[in-house]
């Protein structure tokens, strides 16, 4: 996984010029749930980071 989808995206496309099969010779995951990331080929599996809202209700559960 890549701290973020532009370096993910860049390994992706590495990968297959070197003639990897994704993702059945490597896995490839991004940070940031960024709009280009579905339209790649294969698309881009990445996480959406929690918003303001999403990190309180979690801290609120915790307490």
């Amino acid at each position: 996984s890549f701290a973020n989808d532009n370096l993910a995206a860049g390994a992706l496309l590495a990968s297959q010029r070197a003639g990897l099969h994704i993702p059945k010779d490597c896995a490839v995951m991004g940070f940031g749930d960024y709009a280009f990331a579905e339209m790649m080929l294969p698309s881009l599996t990445t996480i959406k980071p929690a918003s303001a809202g999403d990190r309180r209700t979690g801290r609120n559960a915790c307490a």
